[in-house]
Formats: C-alpha cells, structure tokens, sequence
C-alpha cells in the first residue's frame, strides 16, 4: 500500500460533507449541524438519526443552513451485530417497514440520496437465497425512492469489520447497480472499507466512476483522518478531482478533536482549516 500524505495542495473542487455520526462526537448530536457549518463543510451526512424526532432534527438542519445527503436505512438491533434485513428470507414486512420509515425521515430533511443496508446473511441461509432476496428488496426499495425524488445507494463492506455481511464485493455490487440502472441506485465508494480488502484504491475508484453517487474518505489501518494513515491521498484525490463532481463524505474517526484533525484539509486541498 502506497504512503502519499501529499503536500502540493490539489486545489481540488471536491464538495465535502461532514458524516456528523462520526465527527465532532464530542458535541452532542444535535449541536454536531452547527458545528460542521462553523467547520466549512458545505454539507452534513448522517448514519441512522432514528433516535431523534424528525421535528427536532428539521429544526438543527434548518438552523446550520446546510443540505442533508445522505442517511442509511435502519440497522435493527446494533448489539446483536445487525446490519438490515434487506437480504433475509421472510423478512420483507420489516423491510419495508424499515424503508418507509427511513424515507420519512430524508423527505423531512429533504436527503437526496438513502443507503440501504444490504443486511447479514442469516446462518441457515444460502448465499445465494440471501441474493435473490436482496435482490427484489433492492428493486423495490429503488422504484419507491424513484418516486419520492430519491436515489438509493448500495456499499460494499469489508469482511474484517463486516463478516456475515451480504454486500462484501465491489464487483457484485457494480453488477448489481448495472442490472438495475445507476440513475435508480448507484455505488457508495468508501476508501476505508476497499482498501481493507486489499484493493487499489484509486485505481477501482477509476475504473468504477461511471457508477458511483457517493463517496466517503477515511484512512487506513484505524479509520482516521485523511494522513493519519498509509493511503496515497493525492492519487485518490486527483482521480476525484478530474472525475467526479458527487459528495465526498468524510465519514472517519477523528484520532483527536475533530477539528484539530482537519488540517488534512490545507495539506491535500489547499482548503482553509477553520
């Protein structure tokens, strides 16, 4: 793995959204809106806002003044390792319940895009009986949010962080994306979970540009800032620079004050630190 902390300033027009389930937990959540508008970002992600009432959180969201691009859909159970049911056989009533209560919450907060949680394979289950199951889940969850003026998004995660997880291959995911239409669901790309699969980050992030809605950036080993670990930034930043023009979501684990670590900002895109 290639180690390039940059330096030359890119300059880049990437637009960079603050996953404020990750950064400034140090604030509550509710006061995380502010603080990524006072931060610079242009605009916020959130994982699952599901513990907050949609009224509260229209009123931070209107207050910061910043759009809202992406959300997932429920997890289910966080500590029983749940990760959504989209891939479970006979599981299509909480499916469904899970999306239409996902899509409340991203039309009060008016989110452009939904990610859908392909979900764990259930032990006694076939891969290839979870697929297919996913499958449908996916076509359906892609016409309902089409009509609601949304795009849905699938990610692929790592086997390290994510073991059971459907959705672990970028190539079952592209294909996936393809055979659907990438105008109804598109590619979230995350730098972390492609390189801990050992893949060539900027070189897939390449290839797979055509697909991809949405981006999100963290280092690895640790899931830090950008430069706090052993990607060549520079490259995967000049392939976004010179090829995309979506969100790049900066869903990382600061390893210190979340604004003390946005000095990778300066130091890759020539961006004020605020």
């Amino acid at each position: 793995m290639s180690t390039n902390h940059g330096g030359e300033g890119l300059l880049s027009p990437l637009r960079l959204s603050a996953n404020i389930s990750t950064l400034f937990t140090e604030l509550p959540f509710l006061a995380r809106f502010d603080a990524a508008a006072a931060a610079g970002f242009a605009a916020v992600e959130l994982q699952y806002p599901y513990d907050y009432r949609i009224g509260e959180l229209r009123r931070v969201y209107a207050d910061a003044g910043l759009p809202v691009v992406l959300m997932n859909t429920p997890a289910g159970d966080h500590e029983r390792g749940e990760r959504g049911s989209a891939c479970i056989p006979g599981a299509g009533g909480r499916f469904r319940d899970d999306l239409d209560r996902a899509l409340d919450y991203a039309l009060a907060l008016e989110c452009s895009s939904l990610h859908v949680l392909s979900g764990n394979i259930p032990p006694s289950v076939m891969f290839e009986t979870a697929w297919k199951t996913y499958e449908d889940s996916l076509g359906l969850a892609a016409e309902i949010a089409k009509s609601a003026g949304l795009r849905i998004l699938i990610e692929p995660l790592n086997a390290h962080d994510a073991p059971d997880y459907l959705l672990g291959s970028f190539e079952r995911a592209s294909d996936i994306v393809r055979k659907i239409g990438p105008e109804k669901v598109a590619l979230q790309f995350d730098t972390y979970h492609s390189a801990m699969e050992g893949l060539d980050v900027a070189s897939l992030l390449g290839e797979l540009l055509d697909i991809i809605g949405h981006v999100q950036i963290a280092d690895v080993p640790g899931r830090g800032e950008p430069c706090s670990g052993g990607l060549d930034w520079s490259a995967i930043f000049r392939v976004l620079a010179e090829g995309y023009s979506g969100w790049v979501g900066c869903e990382y684990q600061p390893q210190g004050p979340t604004l003390a670590g946005l000095v990778w900002r300066k130091t890759l895109l020539g961006a004020p630190v605020s």
